[in-house]
């Protein structure tokens, strides 16, 4: 399975980007666990470009482990020094060794006007 594609349009350098509640497939059909209790772990980040050192954490929180329901969000913090275009996804990795990127996609970042 390909990872879905999410363009992220909506985000203001310096503001706080999110939540956004995601609901991921089951991943019992790929081969993961049944669901997303621990030792599972949801990650979810940005860099400027593939390539790139630098990574941007998201915030990711498991609201519902058995339905595989969660928010992610950006904090203003890691917002301020975006470049205006990155990419990001996000992976499960269960405590076996299995990893799994779900969702990817384009990150479009705004100028922020009013700013310290």
């Amino acid at each position: 399975m390909k990872p879905a594609v999410y363009k992220i349009l909506d985000v203001r350098r310096g503001d706080t980007w999110g939540p956004v509640t995601v609901t991921l497939p089951d991943l019992t059909t790929l081969g993961g666990p049944a669901s997303l209790n621990s030792p599972v772990e949801v990650v979810a980040g940005l860099r400027p470009n593939t390539d790139s050192q630098v990574f941007v954490p998201f915030e990711v929180d498991v609201t519902n482990p058995s339905l595989r329901t969660l928010t992610i969000s950006i904090t203003a913090a890691n917002t301020r020094n975006l470049p205006s275009e990155s990419v990001w996804d996000l992976e499960v990795r269960d405590g076996a060794g299995w990893v799994k990127t779900l969702m990817e996609g384009p990150v479009l970042v705004s100028p922020d006007i009013t700013r310290e």
